[in-house]
């Protein structure tokens, strides 16, 4: 049964492996949560629907908000914008972002 807790639970993991995916394409620093071993797979198959996750982009801005401050224990309104212009690139037009780091690479 998927509880409303276990959705959010889903959703912090998207939003942590699309974090640690950005990292690696170069655009963020490494991040400090890493999706583990054991969730990879169920991390792929939330990405597969990743569209279907979040209701709308604002409930995407706000866990990335809840994130940031649990983090950084403050709220910075410019990482807050920076990072979900990001990570809502990387689930909206993943392709255009990919191109765009590999092509910064050469």
């Amino acid at each position: 049964m998927l509880t409303s807790t276990n959705l959010i639970k889903y959703k912090i993991l998207w939003i942590t492996g699309a974090m640690e995916r950005l990292a690696t394409l170069g655009f963020l620093q490494p991040t400090p949560y890493q999706v583990s071993q054991k969730a990879i797979e169920e991390y792929l198959i939330l990405d597969e629907n990743r569209d279907k996750l979040f209701h709308s982009n604002d409930e995407l801005k706000q866990i990335i908000s809840m994130i940031l401050r649990s983090e950084n224990q403050r709220e910075d309104l410019e990482l807050l914008e920076n990072m979900y212009i990001l990570v809502k690139d990387y689930k909206d037009n993943r392709t255009e972002l990919v191109k765009y780091a590999l092509s910064c690479e050469s």
